[in-house]
């Protein structure tokens, strides 16, 4: 299994992918969002923080657990923590 997690903010500026259990999450925003959840921020938090409605947030969390094939906010949290190291 390949795990690979460098800094959120500096994957997006640099423009690289972000891997966690094989999974591939190469939108910018989605990195960003995964970072966010992992930090244990709300959907209203995280739509501050980033300027979007906490519709978009609900929808990026909702396609990241697909993604990622997990069931809630903790596995995705986890699965970024692990990756970290």
């Amino acid at each position: 299994m390949r795990v690979l997690l460098v800094d959120d903010d500096a994957l997006v500026r640099a423009g690289l992918t972000l891997m966690l259990d094989e999974h591939v999450l190469a939108d910018g925003r989605t990195i960003t969002i995964a970072g966010a959840v992992a930090r244990g921020g709300s959907n209203a938090v995280i739509a501050a923080e980033l300027s979007m409605s906490v519709a978009t947030v609900k929808a990026y969390v909702s396609r990241l657990l697909l993604k990622l094939g997990v069931d809630n906010r903790v596995q995705v949290a986890l699965l970024v923590r692990d990756a970290r190291g």
